[in-house]
């Protein structure tokens, strides 16, 4: 059955999994083997799983003998499936070798970090060997023929590499050499790179060589000779990182000379800023740009100026001075009405700085972002009235995610009137995050009103007034998350379930719906809900009297009541389980389930106990199947469960029927768990089947490849 599925299929559904999962699948048949082969090889990382198993990295805890036993398996594997490699990260000199030995050819990007040096692989090496030879032992013809060969093979594969005239003669140049011809030699054995990275001290590896002219005018020393010559060689060259010096000679030059260069990190370093800008020529190819170091108000106007066709821009700390004031010359017009500048980063959508904290004041120094759709990581506010600030200041944002802080500064708004802050029209913004938010009040529903488009928003405590909101106003939402204050909020959060058609994820604490309501006035429209957390009340149970009553008859093995005690009991069970049975009915509508939390947790936590004040709520689902649990089978791929919270009463018996008919993953609030009267130990079997399945998911999430990314 599995060869009849088309070529084609399989490597298009190869495209979609990770690396570790190809292999996976080259188990199930020789015919599948043979078809996920390009997309296991097509990414390579030694220190990444399962890299890690397949390609053995050299130790130094390794013997000589196993050092080299690593290196020649390393080598035949990137020889045979070489010319699959399409990705391949460097990090030590042994895959080093391997690479150059397998002859990659067809690598579209290209990682190399520090390499440790452990092995020297250039001519001086074969020279070296030939003369410990000759004085450790007597060297036979064949000994010496092999010897010459090899030096004179190294000797024409370094023909265009550096020569050790250009090496810094601060660094070691007998270790440095041959690891930097080594990679270079990589490098231009692939003109068809489309990426080229150099990461982690690679400087120390790749770059020894003399400092480079700063400035393009300046090509008469043979180290920017020789990175025009190599750069030449590389046509589809468009994103590269690259170490100092070179950066430098490289940033000064991309608006002239290396114009196929869209995207380009600079790495970090104190003297960015002296000179180098006012040196740069302007460049309207680069699209993504990545400054490692801290820049100020200053630089980043010049940055506007030298790159007019900048998309994203990638910050570590970014400096706005209180006294400095940007100004675009609007007023100094020309004859004809023009501006003498254009707009600066008039076409970026995308800003990340690592520790920027004042976003506002980017547009009160007059530096504008006319077209941001987009600012990492999360920006601090302290009060929705700075919020507004720089929702009005950032009209065309689309994602923003904002965490509250509380701060003694208070220079910005703190005192403002939210409605003299309200932008006029409505927002673009389509995921909000505010974190760490307490109670925002009335003021986070006048903000909701005007962000139609929202379809992911995160809040902290919100007013129910805001549900109404968001039935209202927000009707694209896919994906929620909120906290609601304990038995508040029942009515608008069935309103906001009838209203959004399109959610599907709804998670948080204090989400809690009446019991009528949720039979009653079952209207729903969000059938393609994937996660909830929901907390059924006022279910009608019986009391703590009548279940003893109940246990007692079922021990004498009587369903019929002889006392008006036990026919009562009986009664407010039946009514009880006719009521539980149509609400899990209405629940079982929501087919696409993944994740159910009935116990009014924000997560279903990993373990299958859970601690919560509230674990005695008496007016809640039993979970039963008497009461009507089998209802839920139409759920067919539930994954995690949660019941932490509730007065259950689960048994081993309803919880084998979940294991049974769920693919159940995690499992939380069973601390309540009772066991079957003909079967005591049963209970603790079930709990171990648990643990072992959450277990196995958990390792399998972990050993998953990282997705591959840009910067």
């Amino acid at each position: 059955m599995m060869n009849r599925i088309p070529l084609e299929v399989l490597l298009q559904i190869a495209t979609h999994l990770d690396t570790q999962s190809c292999f996976a699948c080259r188990n199930v048949c020789r015919y599948w083997a043979e078809a996920f082969i390009p997309s296991c090889w097509h990414t390579v990382d030694h220190l990444r799983s399962p890299w890690k198993q397949v390609l053995k990295s050299v130790s130094l805890t390794d013997t000589p003998e196993e050092q080299e036993m690593r290196t020649i398996r390393a080598r035949s594997l990137l020889k045979r499936y070489g010319s699959y490699i399409r990705e391949i990260t460097i990090r030590d000199d042994g895959l080093l070798d391997a690479a150059i030995k397998a002859r990659l050819s067809r690598l579209d990007s290209l990682t190399i970090c520090g390499i440790v040096n452990q092995k020297v692989y250039s001519q001086e090496y074969a020279f070296r060997v030939a003369d410990q030879q000759t004085t450790t032992s007597e060297p036979t013809a064949t000994t010496i023929t092999t010897t010459i060969t090899f030096a004179k093979t190294d000797l024409e594969s370094w023909s265009e590499l550096p020569s050790m005239t250009l090496f810094d003669t601060a660094f070691p140049k007998q270790c440095l050499m041959s690891r930097t011809q080594g990679c270079w030699q990589l490098i231009m054995h692939n003109p068809g790179l489309r990426r080229l990275e150099f990461k982690n001290q690679a400087s120390y590896t790749i770059f020894p060589f003399q400092s480079f002219p700063p400035s393009s005018t300046i090509l008469s020393i043979a180290s920017g000779d020789f990175l025009d010559r190599v750069l030449a060689r590389l046509p589809y060259l468009s994103h590269l990182a690259i170490e100092q010096p070179a950066a430098d000679f490289v940033f000064a030059n991309l608006g002239s000379r290396y114009r196929n260069i869209t995207s380009f990190v600079y790495p970090n370093t104190e003297d960015f800023g002296n000179g180098i800008l006012s040196k740069t020529v302007n460049s309207t190819a680069l699209r993504r740009l990545k400054l490692q170091r801290r820049i100020d108000a200053e630089n980043l106007v010049e940055i506007g100026r030298i790159f007019p066709e900048l998309r994203e821009l990638y910050l570590s700390v970014v400096q706005v001075s209180h006294h400095f004031q940007y100004s675009s010359d609007d007023s100094n017009n020309s004859a004809g009405g023009q501006s003498k500048e254009p707009p600066l980063f008039s076409k970026l959508e995308y800003l990340f700085a690592s520790t920027i904290f004042d976003i506002a004041s980017l547009s009160r120094s007059g530096i504008r972002l006319p077209a941001v759709k987009r600012i990492d990581p999360t920006i601090k506010f302290r009060t929705l009235a700075y919020l507004w600030i720089i929702l009005r200041a950032y009209p065309t944002l689309e994602y923003l995610d904002a965490m509250e802080t509380f701060s003694s500064d208070r220079r910005y708004g703190d005192a403002l009137d939210p409605a003299c802050l309200k932008p006029t029209t409505s927002l673009r913004l389509r995921t909000l995050i505010l974190s760490h938010g307490t109670a925002f009040g009335t003021g986070v529903g006048g903000m909701l009103e005007l962000m139609p488009l929202l379809s992911h928003l995160e809040l902290g405590l919100i007013p129910p007034s805001a549900l109404e909101v968001m039935a209202k106003s927000c009707r694209n939402l896919e994906h929620l998350r909120f906290n609601l204050e304990q038995g508040k909020g029942c009515k608008e959060l069935n309103t906001l379930f009838e209203a959004c058609s399109k959610l599907k994820v709804c998670r948080g604490r204090g989400h809690e719906i009446l019991g009528d309501d949720f039979i009653k006035n079952h209207n729903w429209a969000c059938l393609e809900l994937r996660e909830l957390d929901l907390k059924i009340v006022r279910i009608p149970r019986m009391s703590e009297a009548q279940e003893a009553i109940w246990e007692t008859m079922q021990q004498d093995h009587r369903w019929k009541g002889n006392t008006d005690e036990e026919r009562a009991a009986v009664m407010q069970r039946d009514c009880s389980h006719l009521f539980q049975r149509s609400v899990y009915r209405n629940l079982a509508k929501h087919v696409h389930l993944r994740h159910l939390n009935l116990g009014g947790l924000d997560s279903v936590q990993s373990g299958t106990t859970t601690t919560d004040a509230d674990h005695t709520a008496p007016d809640c689902l039993e979970l039963t199947l008497e009461s009507g649990l089998s209802e839920l089978a139409r759920i067919p791929f539930l994954e995690t469960f949660g019941v932490g919270g509730l007065n259950h009463r689960m048994g081993t018996r309803d919880l084998q029927w979940m294991c049974e008919y769920w693919p159940l993953k995690k499992v939380s609030g069973l601390e309540h768990l009772r066991a079957d009267p003909d079967n005591r130990f049963e209970a603790k079997d079930i709990l171990d089947r648990v643990k072992i399945s959450m277990m196995i998911s958990e390792m399998t999430d972990n050993n998953r490849s990282p997705s591959r990314k840009g910067f």
